[in-house]
């Protein structure tokens, strides 16, 4: 795992025209670099005693296939509430 880690690392690049099939398929894509703050639309500061209630470290298609639909409500609506948000900032508004 560690060889595949760092391979995918080295060449993540050549991917970047996936992130669409990644965020399909897997609810989720990278980015490498920087993200500029004007690029920054919300963030949320969650309260670090709700966070293992509500996260799952395991990113696979058999994972997402079961529990997408948990992962977008949580990404869409509850990320942003209390109990998980001690705080959330809107930055368009």
């Amino acid at each position: 795992m560690e060889y595949r880690t760092k391979w995918f690392k080295d060449n993540l690049t050549d991917y970047k025209e996936h992130y669409v099939g990644s965020l399909y398929g897997l609810g989720n894509c990278c980015h490498k670099g920087l993200i500029k703050p004007k690029n920054i639309v919300r963030y949320s500061i969650l309260d670090h005693d709700q966070i293992l209630h509500y996260s799952d470290p395991t990113i696979n298609l058999q994972n997402y296939q079961i529990l997408g639909g948990r992962y977008r409500m949580i990404s869409e609506k509850t990320m942003w509430e209390k109990p998980l948000s001690k705080e959330s900032i809107n930055l368009q508004e």
